[in-house]
């Protein structure tokens, strides 16, 4: 859904079940980068290192700013892989916002009784 807030279908979404399949060689099953105040490399390196180290990648911007930050970042990954430049595959990485984790967690919690 974070990706697709630029509404050009540039972006093709990979469905969950394909996303369990990748990174075979993952050092964990859920890598999780949570970034606030870091620079545009930082935000780089965040979502490549969740994506190479996690089975699922996942990234979570603590503002709007940095949503629209690693948006623009996976598109221009798309971007070079469609010009067939140089690349890194980030379809096992997942963008949630802190409030859609918040309400996953809170999800999870309320269908288990705690």
């Amino acid at each position: 859904m974070n990706l697709e807030m630029v509404h050009d279908g540039f972006v093709q979404i990979r469905r969950f079940e394909d996303i369990i399949y990748m990174n075979h060689n993952a050092r964990c099953f859920m890598a999780i980068e949570i970034e606030n105040f870091v620079s545009h490399k930082h935000i780089m390196g965040g979502a490549i290192n969740a994506s190479a180290l996690g089975r699922i990648g996942v990234v979570m911007p603590w503002s709007q700013e940095k949503l629209r930050l690693f948006v623009r970042f996976v598109r221009y990954l798309h971007y070079l892989r469609y010009a067939r430049k140089n690349t890194f595959d980030t379809s096992n990485l997942l963008i949630v916002t802190k409030d859609q984790m918040e309400t996953a967690i809170q999800n999870r919690i309320g269908n288990r009784g705690y």
